[in-house]
C-alpha cells in the first residue's frame, strides 16, 4: 500500500476519534473510534511485512497490546485497577518494541559511551518528570515508575539503532519513541496533577503519530535484520 493512499484514511480515523473525544454527547462512541486507530496501523504493517518472520511476531505483539491498552483505558475512570491494566498492556507493548529494536542492533560494535549518551538524556528527563510528578501518583507510584523506566529503555534502544539501519528508518522510529514519551507525559499530567485544556487532543495526536512513526520506521528497516545474523559457513 502506498503511503499517499494510506495517510488520508489514517488521518481521518484519528480525526474521528478526536471529534468524539471532544464532544461529551459523543464520547461513548470512542469504544469504536479509538481502537480503529491501531487497527489501521496493524493493517499498514500487514501490507508491508518485514523479515525475518520472528521479528514480525514481536511487532504484532506490540501492536496488539497497544490495541488492548487503548480499549482498557477508555474505562480507566471506573477504577484504578482498570488504569493499571491499561498501563500493563502498554508496558508489554514497549517491551516488545524494545526487543524488536534490540534485534536490529549489532551490540558487538556498540561502545559504552554510545549507550550512555542517549540513556543519560532520557534518564534526566525521566528523573525531572518523576521528581515533580511523584507526589501525585499516590498508590500508583510503583507501577508508574516501572512503566517510565520501560518506555525510557525502549527510547534508548530506538536511538541505538542509528548505525544499523537506514537513516530514514532510524529517524522515524526515534521520532515515534519521543512522541510516545510526550504523549504519556501529557496523559500523566492531565490525569494525576491537573486537567489540561484539550488534553485528549494532544494525547491522541501525539500517541497516534508515535505509533505510526514507529511502525513506518520499522517498515523502512526492511531486510536489515538479516544482515545482523551471523554468516553461516558454506558447504560443498
Amino acid at each position: 500500500m502506498q503511503l499517499s493512499k494510506y495517510l488520508p484514511f489514517f488521518v481521518a480515523t484519528v480525526g474521528l476519534d478526536l471529534l468524539f473525544a471532544t464532544h461529551p454527547d459523543w464520547v461513548s462512541y470512542r469504544i469504536l473510534s479509538k481502537p480503529l486507530i491501531m487497527l489501521t496501523i496493524i493493517f499498514l504493517f500487514y501490507r508491508h511485512p518485514i523479515s525475518p518472520r520472528h521479528h514480525r511476531t514481536f511487532i504484532y505483539a506490540a501492536l496488539i497490546f497497544s490495541l488492548i491498552g487503548d480499549v482498557v483505558l477508555i474505562f480507566s475512570d471506573l477504577h484504578s485497577a482498570v488504569f493499571i491494566g491499561g498501563l500493563a498492556s502498554f508496558l508489554l507493548a514497549h517491551i516488545f518494541y524494545g526487543i524488536t529494536f534490540g534485534k536490529q542492533i549489532d551490540f558487538s560494535k556498540i561502545y559504552v559511551i554510545q549507550v550512555i549518551k542517549p540513556a543519560v538524556l532520557f534518564l534526566i528527563f525521566g528523573l525531572v518528570f518523576f521528581y515533580f510528578m511523584h507526589p501525585f501518583f499516590a498508590s500508583l507510584l510503583v507501577p508508574v515508575a516501572a512503566y517510565m523506566m520501560t518506555i525510557l529503555a525502549m527510547a534508548t534502544l530506538a536511538y541505538l539503532r542509528k548505525e544499523n539501519v537506514p537513516r530514514e528508518s532510524f529517524s522515524w522510529v526515534l521520532a515515534g519513541a519521543i512522541l510516545f514519551i510526550i504523549s504519556d507525559s501529557i496523559l500523566a499530567i492531565n490525569r494525576f496533577r491537573s486537567p489540561l485544556p484539550y488534553a485528549d487532543v494532544w494525547v491522541m495526536t501525539t500517541y497516534a503519530s508515535a505509533q505510526f512513526c514507529i511502525v513506518w520506521g520499522l517498515i523502512k528497516s526492511k531486510d536489515v535484520d538479516a544482515k545482523l545474523q551471523p554468516h553461516l559457513p558454506s558447504h560443498g
